[in-house]
């Protein structure tokens, strides 16, 4: 057994797993295992090996049992995002990916299906620095993006339509199967950055390509949406999200293909040099 300490933005975590996995959980949490062995921490994880597969126990609770290390791995992180969800206090979270571009970040929020982790990811390969996966925490009196740089998961389908077109330059791409691609960048932001930009994907693949300029009262309602629940008042909420609104440029990014995509970012944001 190993047991690792894990470092997210407001949650430390202890996790104990079994030797035959090791190194499936360096390669899930590799930008979150923190060097500090005194870590203190709020939640303790034990993964057990049992007779038809592994089990999953939190804070002494049985989380789960699973026949694969991968169903194992994906609920743990699932697990892992409530919590971190409900440790982030007056911040606000949003169902977002963030990368930082320059000195700032852009958090490019949505639902599941929109290209919200395409874009993420399509930017990490672009060359932006990787900043977070699933969960963006955002503090509102400061505007400080801080780094959640986890594993992120793309349809497979998308995996094999993007390696027909370009060389995977800045991560390991692991395609599962049709439904499943996993993509672990090589590097990663450890310290919170300034928001600058929220970028909102929208994919019609019978759609005409393009960027709009959101003004805050056109986009909030939708941003709302896309917030986690908070663990203050909705009141405190919604003057976050006003704040955040006015003090960003916002914009749409309307896109039928994967290479308009990639136009379209490199329209945004300026091509990279070697890319």
């Amino acid at each position: 057994m190993k047991t690792f300490f894990l470092s997210f933005p407001r949650l430390n975590i202890s996790l104990t797993a079994p030797d035959e996995i090791v190194d499936d959980i360096q390669d899930a949490f590799l930008h979150s295992i923190s060097p500090d062995t005194n870590l203190l921490f709020q939640h303790e994880y034990v993964i057990e090996s049992i007779s038809n597969g592994l089990s999953l126990v939190k804070d002494g609770q049985v989380a789960g049992q699973f026949g694969s290390c991968l169903d194992l791995i994906c609920r743990l992180e699932e697990n892992i995002e409530n919590t971190l969800i409900q440790a982030m206090g007056n911040w606000v979270g949003f169902h977002a990916g963030a990368v930082m571009i320059g000195d700032s970040a852009c958090v490019i929020p949505g639902n599941p299906d929109t290209g919200k982790t395409t874009t993420t990811f399509n930017l990490i390969e672009m060359g932006q620095i990787f900043l977070c996966e699933e969960i963006t925490p955002v503090d509102p009196e400061t505007l400080l993006v801080y780094p959640y740089p986890q594993v992120l998961t793309i349809e497979g389908a998308y995996a094999e339509k993007y390696l027909a077109l370009y060389p995977v330059q800045n991560g390991e791409l692991k395609i599962l199967d049709s439904q499943m691609a996993r993509y672990r960048p090589h590097s990663a932001g450890s310290y919170q950055v300034p928001l600058k930009t929220i970028l909102m994907p929208s994919y019609d693949s019978s759609g005409t390509p393009g960027i709009e300029k959101l003004t805050p009262g056109k986009v909030f309602t939708e941003l709302l949406g896309y917030c986690f629940p908070p663990n203050r008042n909705d009141e405190h909420l919604f003057d976050s999200l006003i704040r955040i609104c006015e003090e960003t440029e916002i914009f749409r990014l309307r896109t039928n293909s994967l290479q308009s995509t990639r136009d379209l970012l490199k329209e945004l944001f300026g091509p990279n040099p070697g890319l």
